[in-house]
C-alpha cells in the first residue's frame, strides 16, 4: 500500500535528513516560476552547502510510486552525485565574468509582472526581454533572472546590457525545422492532426531552452520569410519554441489564436506558456506585431 502524497512529504524528509546527517539540512519550500506556476520542493543542503539542491515534491513522489522509498532515495542520491560544481552556481561579481553568461528570454509581460519585478527588461509586443545568466556546467545549467542591483555591482548600463544579450543570442545556433520532420521522428504514424499543417515549421535553438528568444533576431525572421515566399504567422507554442507559418488561403489568425489557447491549456505546462496571441510578420515592412 503507498503512501499519500502528505505522508510522503513528511517520511522522504525524514530519510533525507539521516542521510545528510546533523551537518546537512532538508527542508520544504515553496518555488516561484515563470506565469505565477508554485510548486512545492524539498531542498536538500549537505554539510558545507550555502547553496542546496531542489527536487520537486510531486517527481519524488511519481519516483516512489514507481518503485518505492529505496527506489526515490536513490534517485535523490544519484541527482546530488551529479550536480555541478557550487561554485559554478555564483552569481559573476565580475562584468568582464558575467558578460559570457547573459543570455535574452521572452516572458509574458502580464503574466510575470510580480517575477519581473526589480529586473530589467524590456517590452516586446505583449512579452518582456528579460535578461538571466546561464550557470552551471556543460552537463547541468540552470538561469537566474538577473536583477537591477547586479548593473550597479558590475558598473553597466541597461544599454550595455542590452546590447551584450543580443550578441549573445546572435551567436547561439537555432535552427528551423519542418514540424513533421520532428513529430515523425517521435511519434512515427501517430502524428494526428499535425498533418494538417505540412508547412509549418519550428524555431529553436540547440539547447531548446528558451528558443522562443529567435524570435528577436531579425535574421531568422527574414530567413523564414525567404522560405514562406512571404508573411508569415508565428504561433507561441511555449518559451522554449515557436511555430512559424506562411501565410495563405484560408489561415485565419482568429484559428490560429483558437489552437494556441487550446494547446497552452491542455498540452504545455503552465510554466511554459508564452503567450495566448498569435503574432504575424510581414516581409515587406520588415515587422512583427500581433496577428488581429
Amino acid at each position: 500500500m503507498w503512501m499519500e502524497y502528505e505522508e510522503f512529504a513528511e517520511a522522504v524528509k525524514k530519510r533525507m535528513e539521516q542521510e545528510v546527517g546533523e551537518g546537512g539540512s532538508v527542508s520544504f519550500c515553496d518555488m516561484e516560476k515563470i506565469n505565477q506556476a508554485r510548486w512545492e520542493g524539498l531542498e536538500i543542503k549537505e554539510e558545507g552547502q550555502q547553496a542546496g539542491a531542489v527536487f520537486r515534491l510531486k517527481g519524488l513522489y511519481a519516483a516512489y510510486q514507481k518503485g518505492g522509498m529505496e527506489h526515490t532515495v536513490n534517485f535523490i542520491r544519484e541527482m546530488m552525485e551529479k550536480k555541478p560544481n557550487p561554485a559554478s552556481w555564483d552569481i559573476p561579481g565580475e562584468w568582464e565574468e558575467a558578460r559570457g553568461c547573459v543570455r535574452l528570454v521572452l516572458l509574458n509581460a502580464e503574466w510575470n509582472r510580480e517575477l519581473l519585478e526589480g529586473c530589467p527588461s524590456r517590452e516586446f509586443l505583449d512579452l518582456a526581454a528579460a535578461y538571466c545568466l546561464e550557470l552551471g556546467d556543460k552537463d547541468y545549467r540552470a538561469t537566474a533572472l538577473v536583477k537591477e542591483y547586479y548593473l550597479e555591482s558590475w558598473g553597466v548600463t541597461e544599454g550595455e546590457l542590452w546590447e551584450t544579450a543580443l550578441e549573445n543570442l546572435r551567436k547561439e545556433e537555432y535552427g528551423i525545422k519542418p514540424l513533421s520532420e520532428i513529430l515523425e521522428s517521435m511519434l512515427g504514424p501517430r502524428m494526428g492532426s499535425f498533418h494538417d499543417f505540412p508547412f509549418l515549421y519550428v524555431l529553436t535553438n540547440q539547447r531548446v531552452s528558451h528558443g522562443a528568444a529567435g524570435i528577436l533576431r531579425k535574421d531568422l525572421l527574414e530567413e523564414f520569410s525567404k522560405l514562406a515566399r512571404g508573411n508569415f504567422y508565428i504561433l507561441p507554442s511555449s518559451v522554449h519554441e515557436t511555430l512559424l507559418l506562411g501565410d495563405g488561403p484560408g489561415i485565419k489568425a482568429e484559428d490560429l489564436r483558437d489552437m494556441v489557447q487550446s494547446i497552452n491549456r491542455d498540452e504545455v505546462s503552465q510554466e511554459e506558456w508564452l503567450s495566448d496571441n498569435v503574432y504575424y510578420y510581414d516581409k515587406e515592412k520588415g515587422k512583427l506585431e500581433i496577428a488581429e
